[in-house]
């Protein structure tokens, strides 16, 4: 709870600034992502890392202390966007909203491959 709470009231430049979103509509009418989004899903993007800290609070602190550079909210990488190939991955559920829901759960390690990168468009998702 300790670098939860020295997180908190921490914000970065980046914060600040408007999350950088794609702007192009994969459907093709040009519409962009604005048309499709809701006032929630506004909210949602808009409270992003409160969300992320509240969810850190509630986790047990050896988890972050595991592995500290995947729960830091601040980190990005300059290119997110892995190469084709073959991984170890895993999927962490992070948070919970009511009371008695699992607020962390990291499932075990599987084989993943990455066989083409998505481009903006291609997937319509």
């Amino acid at each position: 709870m300790r670098l939860a709470r020295r997180l908190r009231g921490r914000k970065t430049d980046r914060q600040r600034a408007a999350p950088e979103v794609e702007r192009t509509d994969p459907t093709g009418r040009g519409a962009g992502w604005r048309t499709a989004a809701t006032v929630a899903d506004r909210a949602r993007l808009r409270d992003w890392r409160d969300a992320w800290m509240d969810a850190l609070a509630q986790i047990p602190q050896r988890e972050i202390a595991a592995d500290p550079q995947l729960f830091d909210p601040d980190r990005a990488l300059p290119d997110p966007l892995p190469p084709i190939g073959t991984y170890r991955c895993r999927t962490i559920k992070l948070g919970a909203p009511g009371a008695g829901a699992s607020r962390f759960i990291a499932y075990g390690w599987f084989s993943c491959r990455i066989e083409q990168p998505a481009r903006t468009g291609e997937t319509g998702n």
